[in-house]
């Protein structure tokens, strides 16, 4: 499915972006445990992505008969209820086909290793910020989407004109949207004159830096059927054909019209000759 969407977008778009990279998300279970014996609570204990929560120890005592009659009390192993929440991070290698209308890169680039300027620009929610590491206390303020964001994208509405409204109808924080711009651009951030590659992320209406680090590499793919020399947009197949296809519509629409009008003539009258 990713390669398709790709590969049509270059049909018919000109270019179709893949992007890859190693995405890195946090889960949250939470698990209610009762009757553990002390070795499997040390077990949980000793776990550093658990936390525990309303512990529970339970003891309790019984009555035997010691080997000279008398009545003793003995005290049963201690059990333990208590809830675990853990907390993994699951890494992967992702690979994703990029929208046109997300895709953004310097106008006078040749290609994404020469390019000054690439960006991925998303609508994502306040959850998936929070998964990718951010403070929920730093992203709460950053501004949300309105309507008006994606009705002025009109490459995105044509292609799906029913979805006029970013997150109708969900007012929770979690799933609120913010406009996010993950951009890698090159800046001589040392001092030495020298312009490195960094991964900058912004996020809101006031593009606020979230995060700025380097990187080695631009993980953006780019797939052109008729590439064009010393540019990056080349041609795709609709640019080709889309002349043909206007004189074939043409042509096609008169026959139609010309069969029509033989099949049922028009009726004309003589002026001053008729009733």
């Amino acid at each position: 499915n990713v390669c398709y969407s790709s590969f049509k977008d270059a049909l018919i778009r000109k270019n179709g972006i893949m992007k890859i990279w190693w995405d890195e998300e946090k889960n949250v279970e939470t698990i209610d445990y009762t009757g553990l014996d002390e070795q499997s609570f040390t077990v949980l204990v000793s776990d550093p992505d658990v936390e525990l929560r309303d512990v529970e120890i339970e003891t309790s005592e019984t009555e035997t008969v010691g080997p000279d009659g008398m009545m003793m009390m003995s005290q049963t192993p201690a059990t333990y209820s208590c809830t675990v929440v853990r907390t993994t991070t699951q890494g992967r290698i992702a690979v994703a086909s990029v929208p046109p209308e997300e895709f953004l890169i310097d106008r006078q680039a040749k290609s994404l290793e020469e390019a000054e300027f690439v960006a991925h620009r998303r609508y994502v929610t306040v959850s998936d910020l929070v998964k990718m590491g951010y403070d929920l206390d730093e992203i709460e303020d950053l501004g949300y989407e309105t309507t008006e964001d994606f009705n002025g994208n009109e490459e995105a509405f044509d292609r799906n004109p029913d979805a006029t409204i970013l997150g109708a109808g969900r007012t929770d924080l979690a799933s609120r949207k913010i406009e996010y711009i993950e951009a890698y651009l090159y800046v001589d951030m040392d001092g030495d004159g020298i312009a490195e590659l960094r991964r900058v992320c912004v996020g809101g209406s006031a593009y606020k830096v979230l995060h700025n680090e380097p990187c080695d590499h631009i993980p953006f793919v780019s797939f052109c059927p008729d590439p064009e020399p010393h540019t990056f947009f080349g041609m795709s197949i609709a640019d080709v054909v889309m002349d043909i296809q206007l004189i074939k519509s043409n042509i096609l629409r008169n026959m139609l019209d010309s069969l029509a009008q033989s099949i049922h003539p028009r009726t004309a009258v003589v002026e001053g000759q008729v009733n």
